[in-house]
């Protein structure tokens, strides 16, 4: 059986894009997190799920709202991408991440899943948009993810931090 590390680096291969999810809590304030765990899930019914550690500082603010928006970053936006990494301080102060992000989809929850370490948000897309930009960002550990201008690469630290 494959140790945990070596499992880490085989997932890490892989190039995932980054977005930032977005939502208001109850009392209306805004909270935001930096997410890789994004994926496409079907076109007909409109699915996609992305997912946040179980110890993530922002769990409780996500699991008391049944919307969410999902702004998919473009690869010039990796200061918005580390700014939403970070802790609940001054996240939205002065980021246009809903204006300039590539596409945004705005969900509702349609089911939500746990296992030991993650809640998987599966959940329906109501509307969405998309802009033209130049290229999306992405991270990749190792190796950059390509040598074409349309990805560019997103140190691990910052992915680490992206579940808190």
């Amino acid at each position: 059986m494959t140790d945990a590390r070596e499992f880490r680096n085989a997932l890490g291969r892989f190039a995932t894009g980054v977005t930032i999810v977005t939502t208001r809590t109850p009392d209306g304030e805004p909270w935001g997190v930096t997410v890789n765990s994004f994926s496409s899930v079907s076109l007909e019914p409109r699915l996609v799920l992305w997912s946040l550690a179980k110890k993530s500082y922002s769990l409780e603010a996500f699991q008391k709202t049944g919307s969410f928006v999902i702004h998919v970053l473009a690869a010039d936006q990796e200061h918005v991408s580390n700014r939403f990494a970070r802790g609940a301080e001054g996240k939205f102060s002065g980021v246009p991440c809903t204006d300039a992000s590539m596409a945004r989809l705005s969900c509702q929850v349609a089911q939500r899943y746990s296992n030991a370490e993650t809640r998987i948000s599966m959940t329906a897309a109501i509307t969405s948009s998309s802009w033209a930009r130049s290229g999306t960002l992405t991270h990749r550990i190792g190796n950059p993810c390509s040598s074409t201008r349309e990805t560019t690469r997103v140190p691990l630290t910052l992915l680490r931090s992206c579940q808190s």
